[in-house]
């Protein structure tokens, strides 16, 4: 028998050392990658039904890679886009490079960093750039009608409907590898006062904290009342008022589906987060909103009030009332 190189039993330990380490972090990548095992057909048709109207379009996307959530990759980075940016740990702000847009960005960016603790204390946590592959929410600053048109078109993959209904659009996407924000695309109209534009951003960011933290794994329900209603309870501190007209239409509405009139959802949703916190108290209101991350509705008003959803509509309907 002849005797083996020792050069060659350490080439050939080595070329196996290495497709073994290969290996390793090929699987590595793909756990890593995999935030969801597994996204239930009940919460894909959910979302379906409820986004893509107004200001939220959160939509299924298997197709999505690790590579789209660079923020070198967004739309403001290509330089065609004839956009500036500003930016920090956190957030882009992209605007077309005038002087008054780029006094708006400077702001916008402060807002948004302002945002972030108030958040933290509603909604539970805030999702940082590390624990969403290192992105930063990115914000585009539309300045006329035409180029808010334009960049709803390129941040949704096809033209938006109804656009200049809204002020301002949050647009995202999931699959079973995470949920991506595309970013938050703001309307000229805010622009009427500060308190407006701020009022704008800030239910706008509470979108993308609050489907950020959904667990898509899970069963999950959230009417358009319950995201829309949370977004105007957040971004504003004034006590609502309802007239007797809404009144009288919240006495039609069920909590358990999302109300008619898509408008609706927003003011008499915010009305139902005012009842609970008159009632129950905002850390309750701040329970409800978390159980709503991985829960039914239902089963989140079960667990934190010890009431179906049919009972905590009851007592909603007798508070408008007083």
């Amino acid at each position: 028998m002849k005797n083996v190189s020792p050069l060659i039993v350490v080439s050939l330990f080595l070329c196996c050392w290495i497709g073994i380490l290969v290996q390793l972090y090929e699987k590595g990548k793909t756990s890593k990658a995999l935030m969801y095992a597994e996204i239930p057909v009940e919460t894909i048709r959910f979302l379906d039904s409820i986004s893509n109207k107004l200001d939220v379009f959160v939509s299924y996307d298997p197709d999505i890679t690790l590579q789209d959530w660079e923020n070198g990759y967004n739309y403001g980075e290509d330089r065609k886009s004839g956009l500036k940016k500003i930016e920090d740990p956190y957030f882009i702000v992209y605007f077309r490079d005038d002087t008054l847009q780029a006094e708006r960005a400077v702001r916008v960016l402060q807002w948004a960093n302002a945002s972030i603790p108030p958040s933290e204390e509603l909604l539970g946590r805030y999702p940082y750039p590390e624990e969403v592959n290192n992105r930063k929410v990115a914000v585009y600053l539309a300045d006329s009608k035409p180029h808010y048109s334009k960049l709803a078109e390129i941040l949704h993959g096809k033209p938006v409907d109804d656009i200049h209904r809204t002020a301002g659009v949050y647009f995202s996407v999931y699959s079973r590898i995470g949920h991506l924000t595309k970013g938050i695309l703001l309307s000229p109209e805010i622009w009427r006062s500060d308190t407006y534009a701020q009022e704008v951003l800030r239910h706008e960011m509470n979108h993308y904290v609050y489907f950020t933290l959904i667990e898509y794994d899970k069963v999950v329900r959230p009417y358009m009342w319950v995201y829309e209603g949370l977004a105007e309870y957040f971004s504003r501190d004034s006590t609502l008022g309802l007239t007797e007209e809404q009144i009288r239409l919240c006495r039609s509405f069920t909590l358990s589906a999302t109300f008619p009139d898509y408008v609706s959802n927003y003011w008499a949703g915010e009305s139902v987060y005012r009842f609970m916190e008159s009632v129950y108290g905002k850390d309750d209101v701040k329970a409800f909103i978390m159980h709503t991350y991985s829960n039914t509705i239902d089963n989140a008003s079960s667990s934190v009030f010890g009431k179906n959803l049919g009972r905590i509509e009851g007592e909603w309907k007798q508070w408008l009332q007083k």
